[in-house]
């Protein structure tokens, strides 16, 4: 038996790729974390292909393939800049086609964040032990092929599972787009001297930075992007010729070739090139970005008054007026602005006093609860969540997130003039960078505070719920997470009122008016109880 599986170890390398991947993509609806294992399918079946062929020795050797980095710097740009050029490509594409300029980009969450740095599982198998593999009977460009359709039809169950993104992407363009972009991955793991790292970088940058047209459908965008990394794999093989023919030792044995002088001639100008082009539209880019911040500045005033509190100068705004009610102190979870709050606040303002304020905050969690990071499980959660929003200000320094207006559906719903506050005040870099700040120091300044919350005892209190959540959230698992913490908040005190509001988001819930005011409506109701004694909820 094992003698035959030595003479078969691609074959080994595959039905194990396959088997232990789909053992745990149904998994997925119970917990986002499978699918994050599943990621590592392929290299566990590469090592364990390779131990049972090879022995302690060649395992070893596939996993030294992980530390080949020095590739040159040119390359590490390409692996990360060529998945955009190609979105960019796309968008032109679409737009040509008559698509609307206004276009978006991909968001940037905890979860991509990992995702990016995860797929090397995934690489370390399909370029880092079956490319290689099959070069030794096959032209790279052969190689590729098979790779590319096995790599596609391996990601079949999360296209038949309801509820994941894939359900709704077309299988032969996903399928067309695995199999050109293998053959861009291999090109790229050739000529970089067989840098599995490069492969990583690659998959995750197409993974994390694509670019969206909100105009065209789901279909309409993968059946383009299938079309232009199908050109963009027709182009690797007609500028390099290795690609189609069996290539010469040691590429003859699986590993990877050196450049030609002339291919490092080529690729050195490119490079130098779009290093140039980079630098240019960065300079362009900041110069814009200034200009339309105090553009910004001039156009939309703050409306309420600034006031210092501890040495620092925040932003308030007061609607109402005092009638021997409560005040009312409108606080964001984690990070928003006064111009979120303005349909609440409205809806508020005829009854009581109710101030909004541009500062984040904290959200109350029962101490005898874990808080949303330690019960979601991901290693580092609080600091890749900081890291999606980094990642947005460092793009806004250059007028990216400006330009590509990102953040449409975080104003949906809003008042025209509220609605451009919000567009502009997240387009400024310092809004991500401060909102990323406030989630990376959660662990040693928050959560201590936060999970110290004594009981409430009778005190009213109102937990008005959203149902539906971002994509992001319910890929994750942490849509159900945040719904089952919602119903045990209204444990904190005897005397609550759970609202469900059916139909609302998370963002519609404070900017569409029709549930705004259900908010607004929900804390007169506490203001009364608190008032008289009664029960929440009778009004």
């Amino acid at each position: 038996m094992l003698a035959l599986l030595r003479r078969r170890p691609l074959v080994v390398y595959f039905v194990l790729a396959y088997a232990l991947a789909w053992a745990l993509f149904p998994l997925i609806k119970i917990s986002q974390l499978f699918g994050l294992l599943g990621l590592f399918a392929p290299a566990l079946a590469a090592v364990l292909t390779s131990a049972l062929v090879g022995g302690r020795g060649q395992a070893t050797s596939l996993l030294r393939s992980l530390s080949l980095w020095r590739a040159g710097v040119g390359w590490y740009a390409l692996a990360l800049g060529l998945p955009i050029l190609i979105s960019l490509a796309i968008l032109g594409v679409a737009i040509l086609g008559g698509a609307p300029t206004s276009i978006r980009m991909s968001p940037i969450s905890a979860l991509s964040a990992l995702v990016f740095v995860m797929v090397v599982g995934e690489e370390l198998g399909w370029r880092g032990f079956a490319q290689p593999a099959l070069e030794r009977s096959r032209s790279p460009l052969s190689a590729a092929l098979v790779v590319g359709l096995l790599w596609g039809f391996w990601h079949l169950p999360t296209f038949l599972l309801p509820g994941l993104p894939q359900a709704g992407i077309p299988f032969p363009a996903f399928l067309a787009f695995t199999t050109a972009a293998s053959i861009v991955l291999a090109w790229l793991m050739r000529r970089s001297g067989g840098s599995v790292i490069i492969a990583t970088l690659f998959h995750g940058s197409f993974n994390t930075f694509g670019f969206l047209t909100p105009s065209l459908s789901l279909a309409e965008r993968w059946w383009l992007t299938a079309v232009i990394y199908s050109l963009a794999a027709v182009l690797v093989v007609v500028l390099d010729k290795g690609m189609a023919r069996r290539p010469s030792s040691p590429a003859a044995q699986g590993g990877p070739v050196k450049p030609t002088s002339r291919g490092r001639s080529v690729l050195g100008r490119g490079l130098r090139a779009l290093v140039v082009v980079l630098v240019g539209l960065s300079f362009v880019g900041v110069i814009y970005e200034a200009i339309s911040e105090g553009a910004d500045r001039r156009a939309y005033p703050p409306p309420g008054q600034m006031v210092e509190v501890d040495g620092r100068s925040i932003h308030m705004l007061v609607a109402g007026s005092e009638t021997g009610k409560p005040t009312v102190i409108l606080e964001a979870g984690i990070a928003s602005f006064s111009s979120n709050w303005v349909r609440v606040q409205d809806g508020l303002a005829a009854e009581t006093q109710v101030v909004s304020y541009d500062r984040a905050g904290m959200v109350l969690v029962d101490a005898s609860h874990p808080d949303q990071w330690a019960a979601l499980s991901i290693p580092g959660g609080s600091k890749l969540a900081a890291l999606g929003n980094w990642i947005p200000g460092f793009l806004a320094r250059f007028g990216i997130v400006r330009l590509l207006g990102t953040n449409e559906a975080l104003s949906a719903g809003l008042p025209e003039r509220q609605a451009a506050e919000q567009a502009a005040a997240l387009a400024r870099p310092q809004s991500w960078f401060t909102s990323g700040d406030i989630i990376a120091i959660w662990d040693a300044r928050s959560r201590p505070i936060v999970n110290g919350a004594a009981d409430l005892g009778d005190l009213p209190l109102a937990v008005i719920s959203a149902p539906e959540r971002p994509d992001a959230a319910n890929l994750a698992g942490y849509a159900e997470l945040l719904n089952e913490q919602q119903a045990e908040l209204a444990a904190l005190s005897s005397d609550s009122l759970r609202l469900v509001v059916d139909g609302a988001t998370h963002e519609s819930l404070v900017n569409e008016a029709e549930y705004a005011q259900v908010v607004a409506d929900a804390v007169l109701q506490v203001l009364e109880a608190a008032e008289t004694g009664e029960p929440v909820g009778t009004r």
